[in-house]
């Protein structure tokens, strides 16, 4: 780690700074060399024999040549699977984007069609956020629209699935849940959402408050609706809520 360079050990018994561990009795001989990225070691790559001066110099370049290559086929697997990574994230909220959502909640539909049980999905929209970026500016809208992911990331169930679908509005995918409890989990997170504050820079703070549309597919002998029919049903109950007057639940019934 100290000098970023090979080492290799010829009697590892007789060396003072080989540590001993159980199971490791039979080694005599040791080379190792350091795994790096961008200068960091991020691990090694030992050989051992339990023959003594088994290892020599010459050996430590051709195991250090080796280790670059681990090195950066790894460092591409990490840029691959960061590239991945982004590709289904909302980059603000770090939540599921719309496209990769939607994939995640047709497989849900799928796996409810298997085992036959119910599932909901519930549509929210923040109450008057243009309002927000007007009065605060975007940059509050933006912690405005963490401050949701954060508040319904605390209350929903480790089952249930959340993503953005554009702009200020959320979907969440609820499996094994009636219309009914689907309900009663809107009004948990409608009311969290009321009572979470954002502080200001200036000091004070303000609140947030949003609508919900809730639709729930209930599996039979017709099977289920498809997850695009669910995701209208539950945003044309949002349109309900919104024309009652905002910052409540509505249902869709069937």
């Amino acid at each position: 780690v100290e000098t970023r360079q090979p080492v290799w050990i010829n009697d590892v018994p007789g060396d003072p700074n080989w540590k001993h561990m159980e199971g490791s009795e039979w080694i005599r001989s040791y080379l190792g060399a350091p795994i790096l990225i961008k200068g960091q070691v991020i691990g090694f790559l030992g050989l051992t024999s339990a023959q003594p001066n088994f290892y020599c110099e010459e050996h430590a370049p051709r195991l250090m040549a080796f280790a670059d290559q681990a090195a950066i086929a790894i460092e591409n697997a990490q840029l691959y699977a960061e590239v991945q990574r982004l590709a289904v994230l909302d980059d603000l909220t770090g939540i599921y984007n719309r496209r990769a959502f939607f994939d995640l909640g047709q497989r849900e539909v799928e796996r409810a069609l298997r085992t036959m049980r119910p599932m909901c999905a519930l549509f929210l929209d923040i109450d008057h956020f243009k309002r927000i970026n007007d009065q605060y500016g975007h940059l509050v809208g933006d912690e405005a629209l963490r401050l949701i992911v954060e508040t319904i990331a605390l209350k929903k169930r480790a089952s249930d699935q959340m993503g953005r679908w554009g702009g200020e509005e959320f979907l969440l995918v609820l499996p094994d849940s009636t219309l009914e409890s689907g309900r009663q989990m809107a009004e948990r997170l409608r009311k969290a959402i009321e009572e979470a504050s954002l502080p200001l820079a200036g000091g004070g703070s303000f609140s947030v408050q949003a609508s919900f549309g809730v639709a729930g597919a209930q599996v039979s002998g017709e099977g289920l609706a498809q997850l695009d029919r669910l995701i209208l049903q539950a945003d044309t109950a949002l349109y309900r809520a919104k024309q009652a007057g905002r910052n409540q639940v509505c249902v869709h019934e069937a």
